[in-house]
């Protein structure tokens, strides 16, 4: 929490108008990563279009293998402190279009890894749901992967390797999609 937190960071965004980046510089004051952010309490809200990619992190790359995988992941969101029917980042609101989620890890949540609501053009690409930053070991969220409700024109993945998510070890779905 407080200034330079991703908690801050996001709340930051939602009061801006208009897109924003959240980018990552840990190593300068941690060391070499992986990093692990671990939140108290439910994250906020994304309700304003946001750019949030774990891959600024010094050491972090996307995948770049055609099969197999090679990405190196930095950003670790991990739920194990953040209470009872908590999501990991949950993207609700019109004003959230156009948000972007890369390069991180999100797992041990007791909800839903991202919960995306009532908004439409969000893309998840690069993503490490449900298991470790290496992404061989299984650390599920309680609920889904990802959960989909009521939104539409919502990216999961891409075309490139660099897209690809790693979505397993969850409780419930890898990904869910409800309403519309």
């Amino acid at each position: 929490s407080g200034a330079g937190s991703l908690r801050s960071a996001i709340e930051s965004a939602n009061t801006t108008v208009g897109a924003d980046s959240i980018v990552f510089d840990i190593t300068s004051n941690e060391g070499a990563g992986p990093h692990t952010i671990t939140p108290l309490s439910a994250l906020p809200t994304i309700t304003d279009a946001v750019t949030i990619n774990g891959f600024t992190e010094t050491g972090a790359s996307a995948n770049t293998l055609a099969i197999g995988g090679d990405a190196v992941m930095q950003i670790v969101i991990d739920g194990s402190s953040a209470g009872a029917a908590v999501d990991g980042l949950r993207v609700s609101g019109a004003t959230s279009s156009g948000t972007i989620i890369s390069g991180l890890v999100i797992n041990n949540f007791s909800r839903h890894g991202l919960s995306i609501e009532n908004t439409d053009a969000v893309t998840v690409s690069g993503n490490y749901i449900g298991v470790n930053a290496a992404g061989n070991t299984g650390v599920g969220n309680t609920g889904n992967g990802i959960r989909i409700d009521n939104s539409t024109d919502v990216t999961i993945g891409g075309t490139t390797p660099a897209n690809r998510n790693v979505i397993s070890a969850n409780s419930l779905n890898g990904i869910d999609v409800l309403g519309s």
